[in-house]
């Protein structure tokens, strides 16, 4: 596992105690994928529990 999903997983095990990270982080349509990486690509910050909530019913 990457250093950037361990601390992933890290927020989500925070933030969602009652939920499965491994259930949770799976593979999203391209279309997301491209949507969600063209919100984040200039930002100097990403704000993991928001992006683990936007993602949270795909």
């Amino acid at each position: 596992m990457s250093e950037a999903e361990s601390s992933i997983k890290k927020i989500f095990n925070d933030s969602h105690a009652d939920h499965s990270f491994d259930e949770w982080n799976t593979d999203v349509s391209t279309l997301s994928a491209k949507r969600i990486i063209s919100q984040v690509a200039n930002a100097s910050k990403v704000r993991v529990r928001g992006l683990i909530q936007e993602l949270w019913n795909y």
